[in-house]
């Protein structure tokens, strides 16, 4: 069945009382580029837009506001087409249990009609609930819709095992990395367990993908550290300050607000935040002791920033949802690329900011390492960065005590005896 055609573009209110509407730029990472539509074929940015759905039903052109968030916006979009796809079959109904479809004359039609979009339709709601932010969700969506046309959008219990070794096939002649291969995965794995399917396990072998690689964590040395920090403004270098101090996640950050500072106590409290659709990850609220020196800095911040809510707002007052590009720029400026990444458009990081040694996540690591190197336990660690199990957190320490002077000193001694022996 071909794809229902769904259109996502930006509204423009002018100040003569008239709109006009532009088809909505997408960005290279697949993702929709903020406020940027196509004015006379260009490009152009559209700041004060709104996002709408522009599709037909019946004969009838429906235009459907999906508000000012891009990757809300992208995300309704492709659920919109999944729907569209199912009023093919019938008219679909929703229900607090998810979606059933009825035939035109009113009579529920058995649920082995039922096409795989809409099931997908349903499970993307339930993912969305547990994660509202949308990433999630939209990862999700990409990857069992991905799944779909390459097993012919066949329904959960009808997927073999056949079907399984086709999809990772097809991922890699798309040369995705092993560890992608494996998220993809369970990403089905999961889908078809709400779906009741008999036997996951036989179905999706663990020993079908590509073998992983362990790679020792990535993290910044000092030296990375102080050459960054010396070439952000103001604004930036406290951004990475806190990442640095506090081990904490980009949306964590980005949504991090003035009354998760304990000022008083000297502490950071992350909680959810459900107005803004953030919540943390496994639920659980933690707090961080923040240095002095970060704390006074901060406090000098929120003395000009006063009637904002979050501490790195965007100018709408938004979750900065841009780090990892300013990181990127930044480590560029500062002369930090290796000289070896070249992205999917062809970039090299010679001349472009788009190394991939520079992650946000990198920020997490380096912070674990650096509170165990200065003597915490690794339960200790375990519980500032809110990891639900240790064993994550020893995957986030694994090499680094070999770098420590007490395990150099050993080795310096066993290299001695060694050679007095001799």
């Amino acid at each position: 069945m071909p794809k229902s055609a769904v259109s996502l573009v930006l509204r423009v209110n002018h100040n003569d009382g008239t709109r006009t509407h532009h088809a909505a730029v997408m960005a290279g990472n697949a993702r929709v580029k903020p406020s940027w539509g196509l004015v006379a074929g260009k490009p152009t940015a559209l700041p004060g837009s709104r996002y709408y759905l522009r599709y037909t039903v019946k004969g009838r052109r429906v235009w459907e506001a999906v508000g000012e968030d891009p990757t809300k916006a992208l995300s309704e979009k492709r659920k919109r087409e999944n729907q569209l796809d199912g009023l093919k079959l019938g008219t679909l109904i929703e229900e607090t249990s998810g979606l059933r479809l009825m035939s035109r004359t009113g009579a529920e039609v058995p649920p082995s009609v039922h096409h795989f979009h809409d099931l997908l339709a349903t499970y993307i709601r339930r993912v969305e609930t547990l994660h509202p932010n949308g990433r999630t969700a939209n990862q999700y969506l990409r990857d069992l819709t991905e799944f779909g046309k390459v097993t012919g959008n066949k329904m959960p219990t009808e997927v073999t095992r056949e079907d399984i070794q086709l999809f990772i096939q097809h991922l890699m002649r798309r040369k995705m990395s092993p560890k992608t291969i494996q998220n993809r995965l369970t990403t089905v794995r999961a889908f078809l367990r709400t779906h009741k399917v008999e036997k996951v396990s036989e179905i999706i072998d663990k020993l079908d993908a590509p073998a992983v690689h362990k790679k020792i964590p990535h993290t910044f040395s000092a030296t990375q550290v102080n050459a960054l920090l010396a070439a952000s403004g103001f604004e930036e270098r406290l951004a990475w300050e806190m990442f640095l101090s506090a081990g904490l996640r980009e949306q964590e950050l980005s949504h991090l607000g003035w009354e998760d500072i304990l000022f008083e106590r000297g502490m950071l409290h992350l909680h959810a935040k459900p107005d803004l659709k953030f919540t943390l990850k496994d639920g659980e609220e933690r707090q961080i002791p923040l240095p002095n020196d970060l704390l006074t800095k901060l406090q000098n911040r929120r003395a000009l920033r006063a009637n904002d809510r979050l501490v790195f707002p965007t100018p709408e007052g938004k979750p900065d949802g841009h780090l990892l590009r300013r990181l990127k720029d930044v480590a560029f400026r500062a002369g930090l690329n290796c000289g070896r990444c070249v992205n999917r458009a062809g970039q090299s990081c010679k001349k472009y900011p788009v190394c991939g040694n520079w992650q946000l996540h990198s920020f997490r690591r380096t912070a674990a390492n650096r509170w165990h190197e200065a003597g915490l336990t690794v339960p200790s660690v375990q519980r500032l960065l809110g990891h639900s199990d240790i064993e994550t957190t020893m995957l986030y320490l694994t090499g680094q005590d070999l770098a420590r002077a007490e395990f150099r000193e050993s080795m310096e001694k066993c290299f001695a005896a060694l050679q007095q022996a001799a």
